[in-house]
């Protein structure tokens, strides 16, 4: 099985979609990224029926508006800092723990690990903001010692289940 690249505009991807017609088949990197569209996986000689556009930006396909989700959790993925080693941070651990407690009791935090490569901790904060996460998180006294920092990933439901159940989101 094959993934099939075809060279088509737009409207005659539309026009493929809904008729027999069957676009020309190019390799991918022949293909200008406005051009481009994923029209299936091939079996043997047959063709695929549908067209489906593929992003000029990042080579993904497209998603469909309906794809969007609310972001109901952010994903804090946290590293230590050159001033973060382990005998700078070993006396400020108990009150980064004491104040961490104090926002999972607050609701703010809802999980909240250690990474087993000792490089940091990851928090699953229950905030719909990474403005308001990185604002929190670097009260925190390791925040405020500038012994770690954070990368923010805005979390949502999983939307393309709703295709799986046949319902519009």
């Amino acid at each position: 099985m094959a993934i099939i690249i075809a060279t088509m505009s737009p409207i005659a991807s539309l026009a493929h979609a809904d008729s027999d017609a069957k676009p020309e088949v190019s390799a991918a990197s022949a293909v200008p990224a406005a051009n481009r569209y994923i029209i299936g996986a091939r079996k043997g000689n047959e063709m695929p029926d549908k067209a489906i556009p593929i992003s000029a930006s990042d080579g993904h396909p497209l998603r469909p508006a309906s794809f969007s989700v609310p972001t109901t959790k952010i994903l804090a993925i946290g590293h230590w800092t050159a001033k973060g080693t382990p005998d700078a941070r070993a006396p400020i651990l108990t009150t980064e723990m004491r104040e961490t407690a104090r926002l999972y009791l607050a609701g703010k935090v809802d999980q909240w690990y250690f990474k087993t490569d000792e490089s940091g901790v990851v928090l699953v904060m229950n905030l719909i903001a990474p403005e308001e996460a990185h604002a929190l998180l670097k009260q925190l006294p390791l925040g405020q010692a500038g012994m770690m920092e954070f990368q923010f990933v805005p979390l949502g439901p999983i939307k393309p289940l709703a295709l799986l159940l046949n319902e519009k989101g």
